[in-house]
């Protein structure tokens, strides 16, 4: 599995290191599964994460964790139901963003 993690923060010294941040990413990923497939990690300063959140849960505040799944539900509405995700263990799994 891939893993992407990308900085956008304005801290000339943050206290996550992106080097640590993606090797824990790749570790986790290998124990979990080795289908082929992605998963992407943004870190974002409090401005833009307010922005998303403004916009995608109509919350106008900024928020610890923001998650896109690359896949729809089944159902628009009802969280209950489950993935539509490819049934081909060839097809790679594209998990989302995590921001």
């Amino acid at each position: 599995m891939e893993t992407m993690v990308s900085d956008q923060r304005d801290d000339p010294e943050p206290p996550l290191s992106i080097q640590i941040l993606h090797d824990s990413l790749n570790i986790i990923a290998k124990h979990i599964t080795s289908s082929p497939g992605t998963v992407e990690i943004s870190l974002v300063n409090d401005q833009y994460i307010q922005e998303l959140s403004r916009k995608y849960r109509n919350s106008d505040k900024p928020t610890n964790v923001l998650s896109f799944p690359y896949y729809e539900w089944k159902s628009p509405g009802d969280r209950s139901d489950s993935f539509q995700i490819p049934a081909d263990p060839d097809y790679p799994l594209i998990l989302g963003e995590i921001i």
